[in-house]
């Protein structure tokens, strides 16, 4: 059976809608295997029906002109869903990197990043969870052009999750067709000051790095107390806070004051009666990783080994 540990991801990261993302040391990991009678191993429930890792599957083998052996899958889901920390592209990769194993296609991660960003309409999570680390993508034609980095260990992540869901579709409905010059240009500043700023190791640049006028403030009235999640977050000593993704999970980045930050930010979402949960991260510098175990006892094996 196949073991495919996909990281969470965070895009956007402020003012780098729809090119920028992160990937997060929060794991989904699916296993895949042909069809069988026997259970999966204890902790891993089945996907059953249409899902996004069987679609995946299927549009690989449809290029790839190869027919997809009957695959089933099963995960141990530890990515919020509908959150904003990439949960689909887990399974749209997971799916890929399947049948790229059981085809024997031999498509490198650039052809499935392509694939990927196909699926998911756009590459800034696909890309993280595919290669790790701070990506900066672009769509060119029908090519991703993409710059991978890796930031500085010290700059540790908090991702605040809320407990109430936002699907991206409803997300992104709310999003306007035109924007004004000046905030076109605000945006370009930030987002190439951010680049920098992660790159170069220069956290004291991100809080006016991370603003944005493109979708933050389109998104606020879908998330009941944002501007209080993220100025207690910035008053507490963030370096920088902007919604993950579509939302409505806060990411902030920070330093060795996570505990202080992640109080007052739970705190602050309690005082509108909702509650949250605060995830202690880092930014993982490896994508989504396949591994073929003969049986349960060896997959559960490195598992283990991986959690320790």
């Amino acid at each position: 059976m196949l073991l495919i540990k996909v990281p969470a991801t965070a895009a956007n990261l402020g003012p780098g809608i729809d090119s920028f993302g992160i990937a997060l040391n929060l794991y989904n990991e699916i296993i895949v295997r042909e069809k069988s009678d026997s259970p999966f191993p204890k902790g891993y429930y089945s996907l059953s029906g249409p899902h996004l890792a069987m679609t995946a599957a299927a549009k690989l083998a449809e290029e790839a002109g190869r027919r997809l052996p009957e695959l089933e899958f099963a995960i141990r889901a530890r990515v919020p869903r509908s959150r904003g920390l990439g949960s689909s592209a887990t399974l749209t990769v997971a799916g890929l990197k399947a049948a790229n194993y059981f085809l024997n296609a031999g498509l490198d991660n650039d052809q499935l990043l392509s694939l990927a960003s196909a699926l998911e309409g756009h590459p800034d999570n696909a890309a993280p969870a595919l290669l790790g680390g701070f990506v900066i993508t672009i769509q060119e034609g029908g090519a991703i052009r993409y710059l991978r980095t890796m930031p500085a260990k010290s700059l540790q992540v908090l991702a605040a999750v809320p407990d109430f869901e936002l699907k991206t579709s409803n997300s992104r409905k709310v999003l306007p067709a035109e924007v004004a010059y000046s905030d076109a240009v605000f945006n370009v500043g930030r987002a190439s000051l951010l680049a920098g700023a992660l790159i170069s190791g220069r956290h004291d640049l991100l809080r006016q790095a991370m603003a944005d006028r493109l979708h933050q403030p389109y998104r606020q009235p879908l998330v009941t107390g944002l501007d209080q999640v993220m100025g207690v977050a910035l008053a507490a000593g963030a370096y920088g806070v902007c919604l993950s993704g579509s939302g409505p999970s806060v990411l902030v980045f920070c330093g060795r004051n996570k505990e202080a930050i992640g109080s007052v930010i739970t705190k602050a979402w309690q005082d509108g009666e909702i509650s949250c949960r605060v995830y202690h991260l880092r930014i993982c510098g490896k994508g989504a990783e396949v591994s073929w175990h003969e049986d349960e006892r060896s997959l559960l094996k490195q598992v283990g080994h991986r959690r320790r």
